[in-house]
C-alpha cells in the first residue's frame, strides 16, 4: 500500500511536470491583445505649441467626402479620400495598439498616488514624442514639400474656420472629427512603390527605381530616414 508520504511526492512531481506546460498554455492566452483600433480621443486635440501656422486651402469641398482608414504607425493614423486623391495624416497623443484582452495589473495599480504619477509621467512622455514628430514635420514642409506631396499642415488649434470630415475606421465604422480641434497634415495620394512597379514595363522599373533611389539619398542628406517597421513600399 503506497504511503501518504510517497502519494504527496508524486502528486508533487506530477504537478511539477505539468505547471510549465499550463503556463506554456495560458501565456499566450493573457498576452493576447485586442486589435488594434481608432478612437478621436486618440487624436492629438487642442494642441497649443510654439508652431508655425500655414496658408490653408479650401477644405470644405474635400472634407464632404468620407475619409477610409489606410495605417497607423506610432506617431499618426492616415486617411485617404474617397477619390483617393488626399491623405489626411492626424498625429497621435496615444497608441493605437489594442489592450490585452486580459490584463494582469501590478500590486502598485492599486495606489492611487502611484497611478497618478504614472499617468502624468506617461502624459509628458507622449506630448514630449507628439511636439517632436511635429517639429519633424516641420522640418520636411521646409525641404522637402514637392517631393513628399505635403500640401499643408495645421498644428495648433484654431477657431471656426475648418469644417468637420466623417472618418471610417479599420471596421467602417463612422467617426467626426472636427478639424479646427485636430492636428493634421493634409497630403496627396501617392501610389505605393509595389502598385507603381506593377504598372511599369522593365525599362521603366529601372528608371523608377533609381528615381526612389535618389530620392531615398536626397532625404537622406535631410537628415530624414525612417526607424519604422511600419514603413510601406
Amino acid at each position: 500500500m503506497i504511503s501518504k508520504k510517497t502519494s504527496f511526492l508524486v502528486f508533487v512531481l506530477l504537478l511539477t511536470a505539468f505547471i510549465p506546460n499550463l503556463v506554456r498554455t495560458v501565456k499566450p492566452i493573457l498576452e493576447e491583445r485586442l486589435p488594434d483600433h481608432f478612437s478621436v480621443n486618440k487624436v492629438a486635440m487642442d494642441v497649443q505649441g510654439d508652431f508655425p501656422t500655414y496658408k490653408m486651402p479650401d477644405l470644405t469641398k474635400i472634407a464632404k467626402q468620407p475619409f477610409q482608414y489606410i495605417g497607423h504607425g506610432a506617431q499618426a493614423v492616415a486617411f485617404v479620400s474617397e477619390d483617393e486623391r488626399y491623405v489626411l495624416k492626424f498625429f497621435l497623443k496615444r497608441s493605437m495598439h489594442g489592450k490585452k484582452r486580459f490584463p494582469i495589473p501590478k500590486p502598485t495599480h492599486w495606489i492611487a498616488s502611484h497611478r497618478k504619477k504614472r499617468h502624468e509621467r506617461r502624459k509628458s512622455i507622449y506630448q514630449a514624442s507628439l511636439f517632436k514628430t511635429m517639429r519633424n514635420y516641420i522640418a520636411a514642409f521646409d525641404k522637402l514639400k514637392e517631393r513628399t506631396g505635403l500640401i499643408t499642415m495645421h498644428l495648433n488649434a484654431s477657431e471656426g474656420e475648418l469644417p468637420t470630415v466623417t472618418l471610417l475606421d479599420q471596421f467602417q465604422k463612422e467617426h467626426q472629427i472636427d478639424l479646427n480641434r485636430a492636428s493634421f497634415v493634409l497630403q496627396k495620394k501617392a501610389l505605393l512603390v509595389k502598385q507603381k512597379l506593377a504598372q511599369l514595363s522593365s525599362l521603366e522599373k529601372a528608371k523608377a527605381l533609381q528615381a526612389l533611389e535618389d530620392f531615398f539619398e536626397i532625404r537622406a542628406r535631410a537628415g530624414f530616414v525612417d526607424i519604422e517597421r511600419s514603413f510601406m513600399i
